[in-house]
C-alpha cells in the first residue's frame, strides 16, 4: 500500500501469461486406478519468426524513454507520489518501432498443443489439477500461465461415493438372511465373498474393508465398501412353503 502511494520499494513485475481451464470426465473405475489422458488445446506460444520479441526480425524493441524500461511511472499529486502503469508502453517497458509481420507486434502466435494429463488414483468429482506453464504465453520475458484441469467423475449405477468410502446395496434371499452364510459380491475390484451372520436384518450394513477409494492425503491404503442389506421376499410360495412359514408364528 505505501509503495503504491509513495513510490518506494516497488519495481515493475512482468505480467505472466493467462491461465487456461479444461474439463475432463472419467468413470468411477478410472478414478479408482488413476487415468492418463492426452488432449489437444489451442494456446499462445512465443512467435517463431521474432522469437517472441514482437519486433520485425533483424530489429530489436527499444527501451521506453518515458519509464526507462520499468513499465511504471511516478505521478506526483501534491505531496503524494503515486506509481502507475506507463501510458506510453502500457507497462511493457519497451517500444516496438517495427512490428513483426507474423504476430503484428504481439510476440505471440496460436498453436495446437498436445497435453498429457495424469490423473492420480482416488481423484474426486470437482477436483482441480494444475499443469504449471501449460497456459498462455506471456509478454517477452514473462512466465507462461498454468493449465487448470477440472475433473468430473461420473455417477456409478451401483455405488455412492462419500470421500474414500463407497456405499452399495447387497440383495440377499430370505433364507440366507435367516440362516446366515456366504455370498459373492461384485466390487470394483472383482468378486469378493461376504459372510452374513444368522438373523441378518434388512437395512444392516456389512463392511468390506479396503474396497473403497484410495486416499488422496498421502495415507496408504483405501477406504471401505459399505453394503446395505436388502432382503428379497419370495412372492410365489408353494403350499408346503406356506405351511413351514406359518409354523414360525
Amino acid at each position: 500500500l505505501f509503495g503504491d502511494l509513495f513510490g518506494f520499494g516497488r519495481q515493475s513485475a512482468r505480467q505472466r501469461g493467462d491461465d487456461l481451464r479444461l474439463g475432463i470426465s472419467m468413470t468411477l473405475e478410472e478414478a479408482l486406478s488413476g487415468v492418463e489422458r492426452t488432449v489437444s488445446i489451442q494456446r499462445h506460444f512465443p512467435c517463431d519468426p521474432c522469437a517472441g520479441t514482437g519486433a520485425k526480425p533483424g530489429t530489436e524493441p527499444a527501451m521506453c524513454s518515458t519509464c526507462r524500461g520499468q513499465g511504471q511511472v511516478v505521478v506526483n499529486r501534491g505531496f503524494i507520489s503515486m506509481t502507475t502503469t506507463c501510458p506510453k508502453c502500457q507497462g511493457i517497458g519497451r517500444i516496438i518501432r517495427y512490428p513483426c509481420r507474423s504476430c503484428r507486434g504481439s510476440g505471440l502466435e496460436e498453436k495446437t498443443d498436445r497435453v498429457t494429463i495424469k490423473v492420480p488414483a482416488g481423484i474426486s468429482d470437482g477436483m482441480k489439477l494444475r499443469l504449471t506453464g501449460r497456459g498462455q504465453a506471456g509478454p517477452p520475458g514473462a512466465e507462461p500461465g498454468d493449465l487448470y484441469v477440472v475433473c468430473s467423475v461420473e455417477d456409478h449405477p451401483r455405488f455412492e461415493r462419500h470421500g474414500p468410502e463407497l456405499l452399495g446395496e447387497l440383495n440377499i434371499p430370505m433364507v440366507l438372511a435367516c440362516l446366515g452364510g456366504e455370498i459373492d459380491y461384485e466390487t470394483l475390484d472383482g468378486s469378493e465373498p461376504v459372510t452374513l451372520a444368522p438373523g441378518t436384518q434388512p437395512g444392516e450394513i456389512v463392511r468390506i474393508r479396503g474396497h473403497g477409494m484410495p486416499h488422496l492425503d498421502r495415507r496408504p491404503g483405501r477406504g471401505d465398501l459399505h453394503l446395505r442389506v436388502a432382503v428379497t421376499i419370495p412372492t410365489d410360495l408353494t403350499d408346503r412353503q406356506r405351511e413351514l412359514l406359518t409354523s414360525f408364528e
